[in-house]
């Protein structure tokens, strides 16, 4: 499992599964589960799509009032799917000039994992792996996870 660092809101929108691409200028061959961690940084222009219907809108800007309570953790875990190397993926989160990272399955952690963020995709350590097993298994069993 691989981890990417994000800053707030992104993070929280990408792991309460509102953001489907994470905009990236460089790419990567990974494949498969990746952690959101949520840096320390805020993007304080976040901006939420216009082309989002308004009952969405609001509910992501309920996450995005989320994030930026929650940094300096891995928020939650999406499945990388593709990356778009041409930068036109039909998102309304896709960025022009960027590589859109696709992004499924997201799953927002309801009790985050206080981690030190990395550059670029990183290994989280075994403990961070075994908090995130117990987050994720916690919420299996109480029906919060798919």
């Amino acid at each position: 499992m691989r981890a990417l660092t994000i800053s707030q809101p992104h993070a929280q929108l990408i792991a309460e599964g509102f953001k489907d691409v994470e905009n990236r200028t460089w790419s990567t061959r990974w494949r498969g589960p990746l952690l959101i961690h949520a840096g320390l940084q805020c993007d304080v222009l976040a901006q939420i799509p216009a082309e989002l219907d308004e009952e969405r809108a609001e509910a992501a800007r309920a996450a995005v009032q989320r994030g930026y309570d929650r940094r300096g953790m891995i928020v939650g875990v999406v499945q990388l799917v593709d990356v778009n190397e041409a930068g036109n993926h039909l998102s309304p989160w896709t960025m022009p000039e960027h590589k859109q990272w696709v992004l499924a399955d997201p799953i927002a952690f309801d009790e985050p994992v206080l981690a030190p963020g990395r550059q670029g995709l990183w290994m989280p350590t075994e403990r961070e792996l075994q908090q995130v097993d117990r987050v994720l298994t916690r919420m299996k069993l109480s029906g919060g996870a798919r």
